[in-house]
């Protein structure tokens, strides 16, 4: 009978102390909040820093400046606005002032019209008369009758 060839194990060769990992345990402290900080090149050492840096403050110098052009546009169309308005107000508050002067001196001319109109021997005119004693004036006195004339048609 064969015998079938028997392996031995072979001893596996221990570490030895003098030899480093392949791998290093990063180890970190749960307790740290802090990211490590990354030390970069000052823009004085490295002039594509400088430039691109100087590129970007010039940039957000003019943008700044661009918002506030556009801040004080806006504020000037706003008080434009603000000034159309007041003056429309005005010529509004004209117009009808100039409306009442005119429906004032046409209830005044028609009072005028009617006193002169008046026959002071009718019926009409004794009444007035009697109505226009309590008044400042006859003139005064039509006014008022005439209104309510007007309120009663």
């Amino acid at each position: 009978m064969r015998s079938s060839p028997t392996l031995s194990p072979t001893p596996s060769p221990t570490p030895q102390t003098s030899q480093r990992p392949l791998f290093s345990t990063v180890r970190s402290s749960p307790t740290s909040s802090t990211p490590p900080s990354v030390s970069l090149p000052s823009s004085s050492t490295n002039p594509f820093l400088s430039e691109v840096k100087a590129q970007y403050e010039a940039e957000q110098a003019a943008a700044e400046h661009q918002r506030q052009r556009e801040l004080e546009a806006e504020q000037r169309r706003q008080r434009q606005r603000e000034e159309q308005a007041r003056r429309e107000q005005l010529e509004a508050e004209e117009r009808q002032r100039h409306a009442e002067e005119k429906r004032q001196a046409a209830r005044l001319h028609r009072a005028q019209d009617w006193l002169k109109q008046l026959d002071p021997t009718s019926d009409e005119g004794f009444w007035f008369e009697s109505f226009a004693i309590s008044y400042p004036s006859k003139l005064d006195a039509a006014l008022e009758y005439l209104d309510a004339l007007d309120t009663t048609e």
